[in-house]
C-alpha cells in the first residue's frame, strides 16, 4: 500500500524551509529599500545645465546644473539641501556648433567646492562635420555629491550651444 502524502515528512520539510527562505528574502529586500540603498521615486532628480542656468564660478563659458527639471518641463533653481547628498546615476549631453567638428568632443561634470575643483565624470563622442555631438554615460555605483558643491558642465572647444542633464537621487 502507498504511503499517504501527509505521512512523508521530508517533502513537507523541504517545502517549508523553501517558503521561509523566500519570505526572509522579501523582508531583506524591503529593509534595503527602506534604508535608502535604493532610491524612492519621490527622491529622483533631473538637473539641467544650459544657457538659462548660471555660469560656473571661476569660468566664463560652462554653466551650472543649477535647475531641477520636472516631468512637466517646468524648472526651479536647485541646490543640494544641507544634510543631504545628490547621487549621480547618469549624465546626458549634446553640443551644437563645436569647434571640434569631425573630432571627439569631451564633456565633463566639474565639481566646485570649498576645498578644490575636480572633474568627476567624463563623456565623449565624435562630432559630425558641423560640430554636433551627443553622449550618455551611466554611473552604476553612483557618484556622491555633498551639499555646498556646485556642479558644472564643461566641454572641450567652443560651441554655439551645449545642454546637459544629470540624473540621480537625493539621499
Amino acid at each position: 500500500m502507498k504511503q499517504a502524502l501527509l505521512q512523508r515528512p521530508i517533502p513537507w520539510l523541504v517545502c517549508g524551509v523553501a517558503c521561509l527562505l523566500l519570505a526572509a528574502g522579501a523582508v531583506v529586500s524591503q529593509t534595503e529599500h527602506a534604508s535608502g540603498t535604493a532610491p524612492a521615486t519621490s527622491t529622483l532628480v533631473t538637473l539641467i545645465s544650459d544657457s538659462l542656468t548660471p555660469i560656473c564660478p571661476a569660468t566664463t563659458v560652462p554653466h551650472t546644473f543649477g535647475d531641477r527639471l520636472y516631468p512637466d518641463g517646468s524648472r526651479k533653481a536647485f541646490t543640494i539641501p544641507a544634510g543631504h547628498v545628490f547621487v549621480i546615476t547618469s549624465f546626458d549631453w549634446d553640443v551644437e556648433g563645436s569647434s571640434q567638428a569631425n573630432n571627439t568632443v569631451w564633456t565633463a561634470v566639474t565639481l566646485m567646492g570649498p576645498a578644490s575643483n575636480v572633474n568627476a565624470l567624463y563623456s565623449g563622442a565624435t562630432a559630425d562635420s558641423i560640430g554636433r555631438a551627443a553622449g550618455s554615460t551611466l554611473v552604476p555605483n553612483g557618484i556622491v555629491i555633498g551639499s555646498g558643491t556646485t556642479m558644472c558642465m564643461d566641454y572641450v572647444g567652443g560651441a554655439t550651444s551645449a545642454d546637459a542633464r544629470l540624473h540621480g537621487y537625493l539621499q
